[in-house]
């Protein structure tokens, strides 16, 4: 992957229709952006006398493609250029050199989002003839400051909120389509934003870049004076459509906080946040259609008798297990609804030595479903519905068709036949399957659960290419972003306080060495995450950023006898405790001692008089204390 920005390929002298010598002014609240007549950032200050520009051009845009067999960059020339005028700035047209088919265009706005006056670039790379199949790279650059003094907030990627000097020589990586080969774990973002501000405070600027490709922040000297650099690039992907980024730089004050409120306000103004109940809860269990399915019953009893009825809405019960087959999930796409009578666990029997030895097939149906569903609702409890397997699909699921595949792989249990694989969410196929199967399941149940779960949604893993024989060549993750938001969309207009979560597991382990760090937030297009990350102490930094205004959850499969993961995240991040009944430890509520059931207790009373609310750690992640010497 290139990481090269080209600041001497300057593509900002607009000569041509609608250029003046005189320029343009444009004016938010307090602050007046000033445009030259060839296109370029002058100034930016308010009546006080702050500016926020130093040197020109203040911001401008390079392009870059790889030389064929050579190994350099070839820089972009520039071809003809048209200049026009938007009710709040300017849009430049530039056609490239024969050579290059593409025209890019680049719109310079000066808006007011959410109450902050917003710089808010908008660039467009579109082909002539496509595909345009070489790869090239765009940066996008400003000088833009608050002041020389001033220090830089970074969110990031292991949930350090680190505050450092506003000087040359550091660069960031925010990586969904990729990662250069050499990037350290401290320049990794959890999301794609810098802030800086004044050294006396006054002034804070938020850099926002939109979450739909890699993004790479430079601040680095250039003509005497720092600067900072946006830049992303194609990669592999042909160009068969118009590719277009979006960047804002955010006007504020006040601290860190209020680059995170610009983040949701601006980046992610048509995302909603999760319904506000979710911070309330303090008790998660997760069953696996344990026992014959027995467990779900035995355990809402066991809750009813432990906990006052006034408590119990604070309670959320996942039904996992419920449906046929991975990747079927008793939807029938040909006739676009649900099956009405179908066998959940219809593997059970050949995984009785596999880890599963009290798994059983159970016969299912609409009908019972909904009872379950009532029984938790009646005692008080919340139901979140387990909505899929992030994409993976099992052979027996009827689904398989070789230019869907992504990988082969996967989960294999008691709802599994025949070997798993991990689905393309590029193929309009795949992504339009997953999009009518929450039609329907929102349609027959959406009006009872409080909240979906889609577990595993870190599968797709950042800089992911889709096979030769899918349809398109393409990076994977921006369309797994782009699954995650609409059906978030999807649940939210069925119910405004039904809830959709991921589960992305970044920097999860096995071993503890080897941390998951390819792995995409793809929780900042839901309303949270309840990961299946076991509740292992070492993952929850890596949550903290991707969910600050949701919530961070995980079960914990080991819930009896690593009860200490469970009190750690408690303790240190407000999370729910949790139980589990169906896998490893497959130990419900109603089947803990009175020991443990009173472990359970007391860390509920605890729990439930807070609410979770995340903050960026400030230094070194809470550790685990060791165990006692033997």
């Amino acid at each position: 992957m290139v990481w090269t920005v080209l600041l001497s390929a300057i593509l900002c002298c607009a000569a041509g229709v609608g250029a003046q010598e005189e320029g343009w002014t444009f004016v938010q609240g307090d602050w007046t952006l000033r445009i030259s007549g060839k296109g370029q950032v002058e100034s930016l200050k308010n009546g006080a006398g702050v500016e926020l520009v130093q040197g020109a051009p203040a911001v401008y845009v390079t392009m870059a493609l790889p030389e064929s067999g050579g190994g350099e960059e070839k820089k972009a020339e520039k071809g003809k250029t048209y200049l026009s005028t938007l009710e709040n700035g300017i849009e430049i047209t530039r056609e490239m050199t024969p050579g290059w088919p593409l025209v890019m265009n680049e719109r310079t706005e000066f808006v007011s989002i959410a109450g902050w006056p917003v710089l808010r670039r908008t660039i467009t790379v579109a082909p002539t003839a496509p595909p345009f199949v070489e790869a090239f790279s765009v940066a996008a650059a400003q000088r833009l400051r608050p002041g020389e003094a001033g220090a830089v907030f970074v969110p990031r990627q292991d949930g350090l909120g680190e505050i450092v000097p506003g000087e040359p020589g550091r660069a960031w990586v925010w990586g969904l389509t990729g990662l250069p080969e050499k990037v350290e774990p401290e320049q990794r973002l959890a999301l794609p934003l810098l802030s800086e501000v004044s050294g006396d405070g006054a002034v804070r600027l938020t850099t926002l870049v939109d979450p739909g490709a890699s993004a790479y922040f430079m601040l680095r000297p250039a003509g005497g004076s720092p600067e900072w650099v946006v830049n992303t690039e194609s990669g592999a992907q042909p160009l068969n459509e118009p590719l277009t980024r979006t960047l804002w730089t955010v006007i504020q004050s006040g601290g860190p906080e209020e680059a995170l409120k610009a983040w949701y306000a601006v980046a992610l103004a048509d995302v909603p946040p999760g319904p506000d109940w979710l911070h309330d809860i303090a008790w998660q269990h997760y069953d696996y259609m344990s026992h014959g399915g027995q467990g779900w019953f035995e355990d809402l009893d066991a809750v009813e008798k432990m906990v006052a009825p006034e408590d119990r809405g604070k309670i959320i019960f996942a039904l996992h297990g419920w449906y046929d087959l991975l990747g079927r999930y008793t939807f029938d796409a040909a006739a676009g609804k649900l099956d009405d009578t179908w066998t959940a666990f219809p593997n059970a029997a050949a995984m009785k030595e596999k880890g599963f030895p009290t798994s059983e097939p159970v016969a299912m149906s609409q009908a019972e479903l909904h009872r379950r569903i009532k029984y938790a609702k009646d005692k008080g409890v919340r139901v979140a519905l387990y909505f899929a397997d992030g994409l993976t699909a099992c052979e027996g699921a009827g689904r398989f068709a070789e230019d869907r595949v992504l990988f082969w792989g996967g989960w294999n249990g008691p709802d599994t036949q025949g070997k798993a694989y991990c689905q393309n969410p590029a193929h309009p196929d795949v992504f339009q399957w997953y999009v009518d199967y929450l039609k329907a399941l929102l349609a027959e149940y959406g009006q009872e659960i409080d909240a979906l779960v889609w577990d595993e949604t870190f599968m797709v893993r950042a800089g992911t290419l889709t096979p030769d024989a899918a349809p398109r060549k393409v990076y994977a993750a921006p369309y797994m972003m782009r699954l995650v938001k609409e059906l978030t969309l999807a649940t939210t207009a069925c119910r405004k306080d039904l809830a959709f979560l991921t589960s992305d597991c970044i920097g999860a382990t096995s071993d503890e060495v080897q941390r998951w760090l390819d792995v995409p937030p793809y929780a900042i297009m839901a309303h949270g995450t309840y990961q299946d990350s076991h509740s292992r102490p070492s993952v929850w930094p890596y949550g903290i950023f991707p969910n600050y205004r949701n919530v961070l959850w995980s079960c914990n499969w080991r819930a009896a006898t690593r009860w200490d993961f469970t009190e750690f995240g408690v303790k240190h991040y407000g999370t729910p405790l949790a139980t589990s009944n169906g896998w490893l430890d497959d130990k419900g509520i109603a089947r803990l001692s009175e020991e443990e059931l009173q472990k359970v207790l007391q860390l509920f009373n605890t729990r439930k008089t807070h609410r979770q609310q995340l903050h960026w750690l400030e230094g070194p992640a809470p550790q685990l204390p060791a165990p006692p010497a033997s």
